[in-house]
């Protein structure tokens, strides 16, 4: 005869499970970004696919097994990015369907797997996974691992513009656009861009010496992947925290911080932006 649970353990049992799905999850944010292959003939990105792809059945593994368990009492959370991610998803689908080459669009091709609809949908399903069984106790570990992680690239990212690269089988060269561990400049430039906003969200939220440095940090390291596109998706994303934080904060004091970190960034960049911004704007 089976053993019949209390309810007790049978809360001990989902949430274990639950903090299992957690700590699988903050690890793959943690170690994607730093996944790479150095054997430059065979696929860059293949770590980060195979990484995205193990921890997404795991984590539904779990979440299947908790929701078998819980039978009538299945719960499921949306958010409001649950329509936006749908509709990009549908139109990606759809455009890969009518493209000149469908396998690639669908999957990807061979050493760029990032570029396809399938991983981009890999990746919808880790948030929409992170939304089932985070809860908002995790982001006080997750998020320090992020930027922590995020500042370690950010790092290697400057060491490369000074051309003193770390690996021997990566181009090297002092003045290069930065890729770091993301193996693109364009790919750099949209991690440190996400990364940065989660820091400046932080800061605003609690001003204090160590966060202004991490956004310096990260600001000069995406000044230097040459991304426009990371440029005014900071910049927007930078204004709408501001209008959001305007009555919690203090106006006053969250604007003279934040033009303390332009300020800084701007005089560490300035040569930089003499030499290679000004007199050209072409910058891919």
């Amino acid at each position: 005869m089976s053993k019949r649970q209390n309810p007790s353990e049978r809360t001990a049992d989902q949430n274990s499970g639950t903090q299992l799905g957690a700590w699988l999850l903050g690890l793959s944010v943690a170690v994607l970004p730093l996944c790479m292959n150095l054997k430059m003939e065979d696929s860059f990105d293949l770590p980060k696919w195979t990484v995205l792809t193990l921890s997404v059945a795991a984590v539904w593994l779990l979440l299947g097994r908790q929701w078998l368990k819980e039978k009538n009492a299945l719960t499921i959370r949306t958010s409001q990015l649950d329509l936006p991610l749908l509709g990009f998803l549908v139109v990606g689908i759809l455009s890969s369907f009518f493209s000149l080459d469908k396998a690639d669009s669908l999957w990807g091709f061979y050493r760029i797997y990032t570029f396809g609809w399938f991983p981009t949908f890999m990746l919808a399903v880790l948030f929409w996974s992170g939304l089932q069984i985070l809860k908002p106790a995790d982001t006080r570990w997750i998020i320090p691992t992020i930027l922590t992680v995020a500042a370690a690239i950010a790092i290697y990212g400057l060491l490369q513009y000074a051309g003193r690269e770390i690996f021997s089988r990566m181009p090297k060269g002092p003045g290069l656009r930065t890729w770091a561990t993301l193996g693109n400049p364009i790919y750099l430039g949209a991690y440190l861009m996400m990364t940065l906003l989660v820091a400046f969200h932080s800061f605003i939220q609690k001003p204090g010496f160590l966060k202004g440095g991490l956004c310096l940090l990260l600001a000069c390291s995406l000044f230097f992947t040459f991304s426009r596109g990371a440029w005014l998706g900071t910049g927007l994303g930078a204004l709408w925290l501001l209008w959001q934080f305007r009555f919690s904060q203090g106006i006053g004091k969250t604007l003279r911080n934040v033009g303390l970190i332009l300020c800084l960034s701007t005089a560490v960049l300035w040569p930089v932006i003499k030499k290679n911004v000004l007199p050209r704007w072409q910058i891919g």
